[in-house]
């Protein structure tokens, strides 16, 4: 009775290990530069290392229409999407360090 039901189509292809490690990256930086700016809030921006006022000012030339603010639920995915992939590169699940 445990039928197993196939849900990969079979056009799909995996990504291969560049691709998924680039995606990280990215979600990385994304989820690095909203809570630099929750620091902000919270510490003022005098409280801030120079190098990571630098960081943030790259991430925010890097993707200039897609960091936050974000939804209640595009946080989620984001933080669901970083914690899947890393989870595939073998780190354990719930690593959401940034």
């Amino acid at each position: 009775m445990n039928k197993k039901i196939n849900i990969i189509d079979d056009e799909m292809q995996p990504r291969n290990k560049n691709e998924i490690t680039e995606a990280e990256h990215e979600l990385f930086e994304k989820i690095w530069h909203e809570r630099h700016l929750v620091c902000i809030e919270k510490e003022g921006i005098e409280s801030q290392p120079k190098k990571g006022l630098e960081s943030a000012k790259k991430i925010r030339k890097k993707y200039p229409k897609e960091l936050g603010p974000y939804t209640d639920y595009e946080w989620g995915e984001l933080s669901g999407a970083l914690m899947a992939i890393r989870w595939v590169l073998g780190n354990e699940w719930g690593d959401l360090d940034s």
